[in-house]
């Protein structure tokens, strides 16, 4: 059952393939229908009906082409008139114990399908008004028929009315059970589309655009979470306050676009020289900041330094030169009584620390 729902919530409405399908198969329905009405109405001699029958017989053939023509909403008018006019030569014929006259009830459902899946214009409106002239000559028919005046009254038994009316019953449950899982498949498509669209608005809201990394905004997430675990449970963490040295001139010799793809590769640098389970975010311009976890200052300086070297040794191909750009870090390790804004403070000025220095270094004490 978890497949169905699953493959139900991946179906795309606005696939055409979807569209034509449904129609289809209403149309394959109402033929088959009217088929076996035929055969019931020849057979038991009410040839008055069967006459009738052929002549939706060759109606619903048509629908094919209609459908071919994409000429879904004709198709549903011309639909909703048959059924009715067949309930009415029912009506007249035959007593309401045979309840021929059910047929109309999924009409109510069928209409706004319809009108939905043909993507017509106020839905509402006219699924709504195709519903009342079905309840209208619901009712009608109903108080129409009488079994005195019918033309065949004495063609059926009371058991044989019993069954033809059981069957007509049981398929209008059918009809109306196809119904709901129509209503469950557009619900379900629309959940997958507005989740999906969830996900992709937090993804945009919590990752940096050029690099792909975390931003600050889900960085303080993280750390709020990484100190409970280091209040509660004693596990240790580190970061790492990580700055591009003398950026401003790469952006100025060779452009901002250039300065780009210098990001982009040190981001891949940083990617490549920490653990899956690292936290890596882009702090701001050209700083990035990462958190290491189970890691002390001695293992986290380590891999600093496989950063620092990475990038010092990494050529980053531009269009106009070949460049070489180096990075300090500062490191910081969390301690009792700290909270993310001193280890960001902490780490900053180690790295500051770094650039007047000398730059290209990593500072951890």
């Amino acid at each position: 059952m978890r497949r169905l729902f699953d493959s139900i919530e991946h179906i795309d409405l606005n696939d055409h393939k979807y569209v034509d399908f449904f129609f289809k198969f209403v149309n394959i329905i109402c033929l088959t229908i009217h088929l076996a009405i035929a055969a019931f109405s020849f057979v038991s001699g009410a040839k008055i009906l069967g006459y009738f029958n052929i002549g939706s017989i060759v109606f619903y053939l048509f629908g094919f082409w209609l459908i071919k023509s994409k000429n879904y909403t004709l198709l549903f008018v011309l639909t909703e008139f048959e059924i009715i006019a067949h309930s009415y030569i029912v009506s007249l014929l035959f007593p309401v114990s045979l309840g021929f006259y059910l047929y109309l009830i999924p009409l109510v459902p069928l209409s706004f399908f319809c009108f939905y899946f043909a993507r017509t214009k106020r839905i509402i409106e006219k699924g709504t008004l195709a519903s009342l002239i079905a309840a209208i000559a619901y009712n009608y028919f109903y108080n129409l028929t009488d079994s005195e005046k019918a033309v065949y009254t004495d063609i059926l038994t009371d058991e044989e009315a019993d069954v033809i009316h059981v069957i007509n019953s049981f398929l209008i449950f059918i009809l109306l059970i196809i119904m709901c899982i129509i209503i469950i498949t557009i619900l379900y498509n629309y959940i997958g589309v507005i989740s999906n669209e969830n996900d992709l608005l937090n993804d945009e809201a919590s990752h940096d655009p050029l690099t792909g990394l975390n931003n600050r905004r889900l960085l303080d997430i993280e750390m709020d979470k990484k100190l409970h675990l280091y209040d509660m449970n004693n596990t240790h963490f580190s970061i790492l306050m990580c700055d591009i040295d003398d950026f401003k001139k790469v952006n100025d010799t060779y452009g901002h676009d250039e300065g780009d793809k210098v990001l982009i590769d040190v981001s891949n640098i940083i990617k490549e020289c920490t653990r899956p389970g690292d936290f890596l975010c882009r702090w701001g311009g050209e700083e990035f900041l990462i958190i290491l976890m189970n890691a002390s200052t001695k293992e986290a300086s380590l891999v600093a330094y496989r950063i620092k070297s990475a990038v010092e040794a990494h050529v980053f191909n531009l269009e106009e030169a070949d460049i070489h750009c180096t990075i300090t870090i500062g490191v910081a390790s969390a301690q009792k009584g700290m909270d993310k804004e001193s280890m960001y403070e902490l780490a900053d000025s180690r790295m500051y620390k770094g650039k007047q220095t000398g730059k290209n270094k990593v500072v951890f004490e």
